[in-house]
C-alpha cells in the first residue's frame, strides 16, 4: 500500500519529496518476499528516478509501472538514508472464495489480507464481504454490497468456512 510524501513532511524530514512512502506490505506477497519495508522510500521503478513529488509522484508510478503478470519491477528504495535496489515479479492475486446464498439473496467473498487493504470503507479484517444483494430479497432489506458480515445467526463468521457452516445449520433449522 503506497502514500504520497507531503513536500513539507519532507523538507522538516531531511526526505526527497520525489518520493512516495510505503505504508503496508502485504504478508507473504511478491513485494514482501523482494523485500520492501513498511516506512521504506520508493525513489524510482523500473530503473526511472520519480522527478514528482506529492500526487504527481502516485501519477508517474503508476505511468513507469504497468502490472502483468509474470512481470518483474525494480524499485529502487531509501531505507535509513541507504538506497537499496529490490525486484518482484507480479504474480496472479489469489482468487478469493465466492458464494452464492440464494436463500438468502447475497453473494458474498472471503475476506483476504488483500481485500481488506484495497478495499475503500472495508474495516473488518475478518468475515465475508458482500458483494451483491438481490433486490427485494431477504437480505435486502438489511445488508447492502459493501457491508461484511462477521456473524450469521449469532455465530461469528469470521471466514468463507465459517460462513457456510453457519448458513447451513440455519437451513437445517
Amino acid at each position: 500500500i503506497l502514500a504520497s510524501v507531503n513536500e513539507d513532511y519532507a523538507a522538516a524530514e531531511g526526505l526527497p519529496k520525489e518520493s512516495i512512502r510505503i505504508s503496508k506490505v502485504v504478508k507473504d506477497s511478491p513485494a514482501a518476499r523482494a523485500g520492501l519495508q513498511p516506512m521504506d522510500l520508493l525513489v524510482g521503478i523500473n530503473h526511472q528516478p520519480l522527478t514528482r513529488s506529492g500526487a504527481k509522484a502516485m501519477e508517474q508510478f503508476g505511468k513507469f509501472n504497468t502490472p502483468e503478470v509474470g512481470k518483474e519491477v525494480a524499485f529502487d528504495v531509501l531505507r535509513d538514508g541507504q538506497r537499496l535496489p529490490l525486484s518482484c515479479r507480479y504474480e496472479k492475486a489469489p482468487d478469493s472464495e465466492d458464494f452464492q446464498a440464494d436463500d438468502l439473496g447475497i453473494q458474498v467473498r472471503g475476506l483476504t489480507e488483500m481485500l481488506f487493504h484495497t478495499s475503500a470503507g472495508v474495516y473488518e479484517r475478518e468475515g465475508v464481504l458482500v458483494t451483491s444483494v438481490l433486490p427485494g430479497s431477504v437480505a435486502g432489506r438489511a445488508i447492502a454490497p459493501g457491508d461484511v458480515l462477521v456473524a450469521l445467526d449469532g455465530k461469528p463468521t469470521p471466514d468463507m468456512k465459517s460462513f457456510t457452516s453457519a448458513l447451513e445449520a440455519l437451513r437445517k433449522r
